[in-house]
């Protein structure tokens, strides 16, 4: 069964308004599933690592340079990032991801149960 509290506050600053990375987080039976948005960021300028049981996704996007004058500017540029905690047992080796049409994927598969037999002495 899955922890809610946990889970909530495992990804509460995915929820939360910022600058960069938006994400969305969906489970199945199998697996958690991050959905970021990366538009207009090469594959070679993100990067996602696994350390310590913490995953990070950071993306860089190189500001447009224009002559015109800017009158109002929204669309986020320089380097962003997303940390957090996996506070569930996971299959660290088998996590992976794409980049299709500026949505970034992470599948991350729940860690199987491994009955273990204890002998009695």
């Amino acid at each position: 069964m899955f922890d809610v509290v946990r889970f909530d506050r495992t990804f509460r600053h995915l929820m939360e308004d910022g600058v960069g990375i938006s994400a969305d987080v969906r489970e199945d039976s199998e697996n958690y599933e991050i959905l970021a948005d990366v538009p207009g960021v090469d594959r070679k300028d993100i990067d996602i690592s696994l350390e310590n049981s913490v995953l990070s996704i950071s993306a860089k996007r190189e500001k447009v340079n224009s002559r015109q004058k800017v009158i109002f500017e929204k669309r986020w540029s320089g380097f962003t990032n997303l940390s957090y905690q996996l506070n569930f047992p996971v299959e660290e080796k088998d996590i992976s991801a794409e980049l299709n049409y500026g949505v970034l994927k992470i599948k991350i598969p729940k860690a199987r149960s491994k009955l273990r037999k204890i002998e009695i002495n």
